[in-house]
């Protein structure tokens, strides 16, 4: 139990954002992070923000990262909080020039984050991103059916 659990996420992602640390110790914080805003539902709005520049293919632990970001989100979490980083995962993750692997790690993270907060993908974004059930691979048809369901 914490006494201030609002202060003490702000305080640590003060304290994340000017690190020089390695880079798996940043990746601690941020589970720790993710795990103080889910539990206790923290509005943390820069968090979101500050996760988007680490969404990238080719980043080192991509998976961990959009695994946090997934988890720090909850029903009192703005969509407008979400939409960088949203935007951040169609861009780099699901494109038509991505590795299958990589789109369908992208869909799922997109799934996760709908399943959160249900307003942080719009209809637009979600009809495309249904397309993906008539691809090849069938990981990408696997992830695309399960946004539906």
């Amino acid at each position: 139990l914490l006494n201030d659990p609002q202060g003490f996420a702000e305080r640590l992602l003060q304290q994340l954002r000017s690190s020089s640390a390695k880079f798996e110790l940043r990746l601690l914080m941020m589970a720790l992070l993710s795990q103080l805003v889910a539990s206790h539902e923290l509005l943390l709005l820069n968090y979101y923000a500050f996760l988007t520049k680490y969404v990238q293919p080719h980043q080192p632990h991509v998976s961990h990262i959009l695994a946090y970001a997934a988890q720090a989100c909850h029903e009192l979490v703005p969509p407008d909080a979400l939409e960088p980083m949203v935007r951040a995962i169609v861009s780099h993750f699901v494109s038509d020039r991505s590795r299958p692997e990589v789109i369908a790690i992208g869909l799922n993270t997109l799934r996760e984050i709908s399943a959160r907060v249900p307003a942080a993908l719009d209809e637009t974004l979600l009809h495309d991103l249904v397309q993906y059930r008539k691809d090849r691979d069938k990981n990408v048809v696997a992830a695309a059916r399960s946004l539906v369901a």
